[in-house]
């Protein structure tokens, strides 16, 4: 169920916990050798955003993944899900009602 909060933001239920399963592609997008491409092996085996977390991904890494197309949500037929567009634009709209909070 939605909840609208006393300064109007209506909360959706967010879709990314532990358990969530992903996967990540297999080609890397950073430049070879680099730190963000030595990482990017290490990271992109995990299968739960939990094991992400433990390879230290941050959440806002990981919904920034999501954005940019590095990773996808799975279902449990390991079929990719719609939901993972919607989760990034409710991330989009979390934070532009954080930024209007913090200007007001």
């Amino acid at each position: 169920a939605d909840d609208i909060r006393p300064c109007g933001i209506l909360l959706h239920p967010f879709v990314l916990t532990d358990d969530q399963r992903i996967k990540y592609r297999r080609a890397n997008p950073y430049r070879l050798g680099s730190n963000c491409w030595k990482a990017y092996l290490e990271y992109r085996e995990a299968r739960t955003v939990g094991a992400a977390k433990v390879m230290g991904r941050r959440l806002p890494d990981i919904l920034n993944d999501l954005q940019s197309g590095l990773l996808c949500i799975r279902g449990g037929a390991g079929k990719s899900r719609t939901g993972a567009h919607m989760a990034a634009t409710r991330l989009m709209d979390l934070r532009a009602a954080m930024d209007n909070l913090k200007s007001a």
